[in-house]
């Protein structure tokens, strides 16, 4: 591994925008539990993204380079990993939601909730697993998976293999959904809200793969352009908090728009079209 900065170099870069993506989180999770009236499925799945952001941030403003107890450098690292892959699932959670309420006319999500949570729970307890298996470590100013060919496996398989996944299904989920409301006489709010929350997932994803493209060079080809171009692309990924908050009142403010202008009325559709309208004002507006 080429060393081209020191660890203070690095470390507070960092610090900085983890600072700013805490106080966006917060302001979501504020934002949220305070309009209790507006809590939609769609926006209560930011908001669990704005938990796991805001505990993604915390752990990687804590300075791994000067840990020295291995249980500290696993706990840390076990945030950082299972809060960055939890966020990924909450966020095609979003996706799921809008293309369930569109294409399939599904109203009631308790049935894809408790899988979104089994899957919640399945991923928690590999990443604790993965804590008693000695494949973390402190790399630069970060505690994460160590630098041998097994680490490098792992980061793949556990982290951006699951963000590339899900990027490509939250985009064929979007197409599919944009191609069924073409033929659906929406309001135009209501187009622009499934729009916006769609935005809002692929945007997650899309902070996060400039960091696990270089992650995949660097494992071939390493210097210090590489390492200048991957600590610029961490703190992209690690404004992400910032990012979702600034996503969040971007829809948020649309639906309190609409939730105050728009009137459920009889619109003469066929029968399918009518049950998508009306399941998609519920899911998302009430």
């Amino acid at each position: 591994m080429v060393i081209c900065f020191s660890d203070n170099t690095q470390y507070f870069p960092v610090l900085g925008v983890n600072i700013i993506s805490i106080i966006g989180c917060f302001a979501v999770i504020i934002t949220f539990l305070t309009l209790r009236d507006s809590q939609t499925y769609s926006l209560r799945l930011v908001f669990y993204i704005a938990i796991t952001d805001f505990i993604k941030s915390i752990s990687f403003c804590i300075p791994c380079h000067m840990l020295e107890n291995n249980i500290l450098i696993n706990f840390s690292a076990f945030l950082a990993r299972a809060s960055a892959v939890i966020t990924c699932l909450w966020a095609v959670a979003i996706s799921n939601a809008l293309y369930q309420i569109v294409i399939n006319n599904v109203e009631k999500f308790e049935k894809f909730h408790k899988r979104w949570i089994i899957i919640l729970i399945i991923l928690i307890a590999l990443n604790i697993g993965l804590m008693f298996i000695n494949v973390y470590t402190s790399v630069d100013t970060l505690c994460t998976f160590n630098l041998t060919p097994l680490g490098n496996y792992l980061r793949i398989g556990t982290i951006y293999a699951p963000e590339w996944l899900f990027l490509i299904y939250s985009i064929l989920a979007y197409y599919k959904v944009q191609k069924k409301i073409r033929n659906l006489t929406l309001t135009e709010t209501k187009a622009h809200s499934i729009k916006r929350l769609f935005v809002f997932s692929i945007a997650t994803f899309i902070t996060y793969l400039p960091m696990s493209i270089i992650r995949i060079v660097e494992m071939f080809y390493n210097d210090c352009i590489i390492n200048e171009a991957y600590l610029f692309a961490f703190c992209i990924y690690s404004l992400a908090g910032l990012l979702n908050a600034l996503a969040y009142f971007w829809a948020f403010n649309l639906h309190m728009i609409w939730k105050k202008k728009t009137i459920i009325v009889s619109i003469p559709l066929r029968a399918s079209e009518v049950s998508s309208i009306n399941l998609l004002y519920h899911s998302l507006a009430k």
